[in-house]
């Protein structure tokens, strides 16, 4: 019998502790707690990746180009676009970083030391990027 209550206090212990490891309910997506980026699973991510000027690559959508990237160990790629980027094209980006286990980071460059055509960048829904 205290074999049975040893076991038992064991398991009561290690399930308590485990119910305060996390403050925190799982989430189903990325989030940013503080000044940290953190994995549906709760794990600090460190982005470690690769900028690819896609609007004037050989490959716009990165059906290649994101494997290759890929081979690098980096887990995050910066998708570099213009306003006239198709939406579907951007779509395929982010698709084919996914696919390939990175972060898809897209960013509008067109409106880079200009801060007037900032509003330029946001995606409508038109399907394209606006063009005020």
């Amino acid at each position: 019998m205290p074999n049975k209550n040893f076991a038992l206090a064991f398991l009561a212990l290690a399930l308590g502790s485990c119910a305060t490891a996390s403050l925190e309910a799982p989430s189903a997506t990325m989030q940013v707690r503080g000044r940290h980026i953190y994995s549906a699973a709760g794990e600090r991510v460190i982005l470690r990746g690769v900028n690819e000027m896609f609007s004037i690559s050989k490959d716009r959508t990165g059906s290649w180009v994101m494997s290759e990237i890929a081979k690098t160990g980096a887990n995050a790629v910066r998708i570099f676009t213009l306003i006239d980027t198709p939406a579907g094209q951007l779509d395929a980006l982010i698709t084919n970083a996914v696919e390939n286990g990175m972060i898809a980071i897209p960013e509008c460059h067109s409106a880079t030391g200009k801060w007037e055509r900032l509003p330029d960048c946001v995606i409508t829904g038109r399907g394209r990027m606006s063009r005020r």
